[in-house]
């Protein structure tokens, strides 16, 4: 998808794990889906936010190795445009678990009848809980 950033940095981009749902789609089958996982991005300086300015350069030079990079894949697709851009490298820690992936990742299996099958044939304690990783603190613009 081109783009153009008169910034330094990009405000909004496809993050890696959408990225990768949508290229572990089937083409043929899930054209829409693709595109609504393409299509959703999440701010690249999602973890620096805040309402000071200098606060947020802060955060920013401690924590720059951790912001990943935006980067076109190393094996291009069919079914993605050629000249795809997404962030790569970002580190688990800043990022935190995006919930609303794994949320989108259970409603699909709903359409999917061998996982339902699956998931009504395991017994109700199999589904251990996970502890959640919540990525570093997130500011909201004008938050204190």
């Amino acid at each position: 998808m081109p783009t153009f950033w008169g910034a330094r940095v990009p405000e909004q981009v496809l993050a890696d794990e959408n990225y990768l749902r949508a290229l572990a789609l089937d083409a043929a089958k899930d054209q829409v889906q693709i595109y609504k996982h393409f299509m959703y991005r999440v701010d690249w300086l999602r973890n620096v936010k805040g309402s000071e300015y200098f606060g947020r350069i802060s955060r920013m030079v401690q924590n720059w190795a951790g912001l990943g990079m935006v980067l076109p894949p190393l094996t291009p697709t069919n079914h993605l445009p050629a000249d795809v851009r997404y962030e790569q490298g970002r580190s688990k820690r800043q990022a935190g678990d995006d919930l609303k992936v794994e949320l989108v990742r259970n409603v699909e299996e709903l359409g999917d009848p061998e996982k339902l099958k699956a998931r009504a044939a395991a017994p109700a304690g199999a589904v251990q809980p996970r502890e959640i990783n919540r990525g570093r603190r997130a500011f909201r613009q004008g938050e204190v």
